[in-house]
Parts: structure tokens; sequence; C-alpha cells
């Protein structure tokens, strides 16, 4: 069943919107309500970010807090130098060094990594949760994702509908 709900690596993970803060729930409800999609409130501290997550349906819909911590800063510059739109693309890799070592030979940089592993919420649903973050090619983020799931045949994300 997970198989034929969530990416294979190698294969595009998820898409990352980004809206601003007053229309974040008109986003969600958007997408919950009018496409039927499950999702997940992600609460990462000290982040700055508002997440709704829909890993079987492959939407992430972001937006600053307004708290002036952590990513905020990343959201509120997409915002200010992009409008509202897709914020990027997470593409899942079966190993995140030969991924990045592929992205540098063509001159592209991880200009940020994070770990999520071991990490709550994800400790119970990912062995490894990892992300390098490339620089901006073409005008489109693109995230490496080392995700690994516990048991890929019980450890289902929230199907969509």
């Amino acid at each position: 069943m997970k198989g034929d709900v969530l990416p294979a690596a190698g294969r595009v993970s998820h898409v990352v919107y980004c809206v601003e803060p007053e229309h974040f729930d008109e986003a969600v409800a958007f997408w919950s309500e009018g496409m039927g999609i499950v999702f997940e409130s992600v609460d990462l501290p000290g982040a700055g970010l508002q997440i709704m997550f829909a890993e079987g349906a492959g939407i992430e819909i972001i937006a600053p807090s307004h708290d002036e911590s952590g990513q905020r800063s990343v959201a509120r510059k997409f915002l200010e130098s992009h409008e509202e739109g897709v914020f990027g693309v997470v593409y899942r890799v079966p190993s995140m060094v030969a991924a990045a070592e592929a992205a540098a030979s063509k001159g592209v940089e991880v200009v940020r990594t994070i770990s999520y592993t071991g990490r709550d919420p994800w400790a119970q649903r990912y062995v490894a949760l990892e992300e390098a973050h490339l620089a901006p090619l073409h005008g489109m983020r693109v995230t490496l994702g080392l995700i690994d799931y516990r048991d890929d045949d019980t450890a289902a994300a929230p199907e969509p509908g």
C-alpha cells in the first residue's frame, strides 16, 4: 500500500508552496476541502514557519510565522521576491552523498543541509530524514531528500481523501 502512495527514491517527493501568513488557512482549505487532501500540521520549534504537510499527496504548504527566528527569513525573502507560489520541489534520492556530488559536478552547490533524523515528529516514521538545499537553478529551488521509511509496509502516511 505504501508504495502506491509515497514516492520511490529517484522521484519527486513533494512540492512546497509558500503563501503569505494571512492566506495560509485559505490555501490549506483549497487543498483539503476542494481536493480532499488530508494534511498533518508540522511543528518545528524555532523554524518560524507554519507548515501543513500531506505526504501521500505530495504537497506541503508553508508560510512565515510572526516569529522572527529560524527559516522564517527564507520564506519571507521568497515572498518578497517571487510572491506566493511554488517555493520548491523535494526530490527523493537513494544517496545524499551521490546526489550532492552529481549536483556539484554540474556546478550546483549545496547551500544548506538539515537532518531531521531522530527528531520528533518524524522519529517514529523515518529511519533517516535529511535535506540538502541546492542553490536555485533556472529559478527553481530543488531540495534533495534522503527519506528512508521505518517500515515500507506499515508506516503509511495519511492517504488523500
